[in-house]
């Protein structure tokens, strides 16, 4: 089951949205926002032994987009297993098959209601990191 969630968004209130989601679960879910691409980098090497089960990261972000630093991900020993899922308000279906081709474990398209919030919730924390993150698009348009 998912234990820890790292989230990489600029937005405040995005980020406000998906901890208030999460909130609404009873299980116990260690819930970090970092702003930038470079603050995840940093908690990452300061968290080495504690490392998130899931990474949530927005595509548009400033300066480097969120594709770039997902490669970085992949290609760095230490966090290329960690999976990554690209949060974003993109629904393009080039957007969706680069993050799959820069290896994202999944594609969730940022939704606008509370409803929708929690139903893309229980469908990741339901999910076992050991188990292995099939290619999924939480947007309702195929991965």
């Amino acid at each position: 089951m998912i234990k820890k969630i790292l989230l990489v968004d600029d937005d405040l209130d995005d980020a406000d949205f998906l901890d208030d989601g999460i909130k609404q679960f009873r299980t116990q879910i260690d819930f970090t926002h970092v702003e930038s691409c470079e603050d995840l980098f940093g908690h990452l090497a300061l968290n080495i032994n504690n490392l998130p089960d899931l990474i949530l990261m927005d595509l548009n972000m400033p300066k480097v987009s969120g594709f770039q630093y997902l490669q970085q991900l992949k290609i760095t020993d230490d966090y290329k297993k960690t999976p990554v899922f690209m949060y974003s308000t993109s629904s393009l279906d080039h957007d969706k098959e680069m993050a799959r081709d820069l290896g994202a474990a999944g594609f969730i398209t940022k939704p606008f209601d509370s409803n929708s919030l929690t139903e893309i919730l229980k469908t990741i924390f339901s999910r076992d990191r050991n188990q292995g993150f099939s290619k999924y698009d939480y947007s309702n348009s195929g991965y």
